[in-house]
């Protein structure tokens, strides 16, 4: 999705504005080449890390992992809970369809970070809350619309 826009109300702006609310618009998530590069035989579980790394980026979807002086992160933990971070921002409202998005949403951000899901956790998770959908539902789609309370009420 194209985010830029210009300052003034002028035409580029409504037409960006046009394509991002419209069903051509994609919707991805990058890293701006702040990606770790670590040696294969890496265990994600046990990855310990400087917790300088963790403050990289915009700290708008941040979990707290660092906040309190500790020695190390785990940034595979913590990708998850930022990614998390933005699901909240832009599908809280869809929690009314599928109750169990919130129990994912908290799963993915829980402070404590051994009990957090993994990507590999949260992707079956999620599998079961889409086939638990009526096909109706899921081809009625939803209205991206960016929720800034909602972050706040993110438990972390």
């Amino acid at each position: 999705m194209n985010r830029y826009c210009c300052s003034s109300d002028g035409d580029g702006c409504a037409h960006r504005h046009a394509h991002s609310v419209s069903p051509d618009a994609a919707y991805a998530l990058f890293n701006f080449d702040l990606s770790l590069k670590l040696p294969p035989e890496t265990f994600l579980e046990i990855c310990p890390r400087p917790p300088k790394e963790a403050l990289v980026g915009d700290a708008i979807c941040h979990p707290c992992d660092v906040n309190q002086g500790e020695a190390h992160y785990h940034p595979f933990a913590f990708d998850v809970a930022c990614l998390e971070g933005g699901f909240v921002y832009y599908f809280t409202d869809v929690i009314p369809s599928a109750p169990s998005l919130a129990l994912l949403f908290v799963r993915m951000t829980i402070h404590v970070v051994r009990d957090r899901f993994t990507a590999a956790e949260a992707l079956p998770f999620f599998s079961e809350i889409e086939a638990s959908l009526h096909p109706a539902d899921l081809a009625s789609g939803a209205t991206l619309i960016l929720n800034w309370e909602a972050i706040h009420s993110i438990p972390i």
